[in-house]
């Protein structure tokens, strides 16, 4: 019998995982999907321009959803972050990358929206995920020494496309 664990636990339905098995290496989008890790956003042409911000973009998957994520690199790039922005679209977010995996500390502090956030190891695992207020100093500390990832992304996104601990974080190719 075929089983796939979602998250920690709960096996899917044979007809699911079948489809699973058919659909691997596929987005919802028929795009093809890369594991996240620091050799798929060093991959050159994966990462496109953005705009408004100069930031460069990369296309996650996570769960039933596609965030489109500016990554943010250097300290000055993170220091930034989401600060003072009046809103994020729908499905837009941010990805902080660390140099190497180690305990994470974010907060809200000059963030005008509620955002939620998601812990993740260097193999594109999500260790945890965390809902956070606008404007709170109140440090929000993994309880993991392996976060090489902190993707934010509106408050309730991860709920709402059904991404918990354990889900792995895609790169969709362009």
């Amino acid at each position: 019998m075929i089983e796939i664990k979602h998250g920690l636990g709960g096996a899917v339905a044979r007809p699911l995982a079948l489809l699973a098995l058919l659909c691997a290496g596929c987005s919802l989008t028929g795009l093809p999907v890369t594991p996240l890790s620091p050799e798929t956003l060093a991959v050159p042409g994966r990462l496109a321009r953005q705009t408004e911000t100069g930031l460069p973009v990369v296309r996650l998957r996570a769960g039933s959803g596609l965030v489109i994520a500016e990554v943010a690199r250097t300290p000055l790039q993170k220091a930034a972050g989401l600060a003072s922005r009046p809103r994020l679209a729908q499905d837009d977010g941010m990805l902080f990358v660390n140099q190497y995996p180690q305990r994470a500390v974010y907060n809200t502090r000059d963030t005008l929206m509620p955002l939620s956030c998601a812990y993740i190891a260097a193999d594109g695992t999500v260790l945890e995920l965390h809902d956070m207020n606008a404007r709170d100093m109140s440090p929000v500390v993994s309880v993991s020494d392996r976060v090489q990832y902190v993707l934010e992304v509106n408050r309730g996104w991860f709920r709402q496309h059904g991404v918990r601990a354990g889900d792995r974080i895609a790169v969709e190719d362009p």
